[in-house]
């Protein structure tokens, strides 16, 4: 997983959102399912976005307030 562009996306092999998930439940998101895949932390949720390349990579779009959270910055 590398974070790119801004710090907004983040790049993971194939199909393997395992560890970005994993990054998010560490920063106190959980997971919603529905017809868009949203994060949510306490009253607040956010979209996420997730554009396949290829086979080889996706790129993970979290919107600029998740990513300074998750990241640190």
């Amino acid at each position: 997983m590398k974070n790119i562009n801004n710090d907004t996306e983040f790049l993971v092999e194939g199909d393997n959102l395992t560890p970005f998930f994993t990054l998010l439940e560490e920063h106190g998101y959980s997971i919603v399912k529905g017809e868009a895949l949203l994060v949510q932390k306490g009253n607040s949720s956010y979209s996420v976005t997730i554009n396949k390349f290829q086979t080889d990579y996706s790129v993970i779009n979290v919107g600029e307030e998740v990513a300074l959270d998750i990241i640190g910055k």
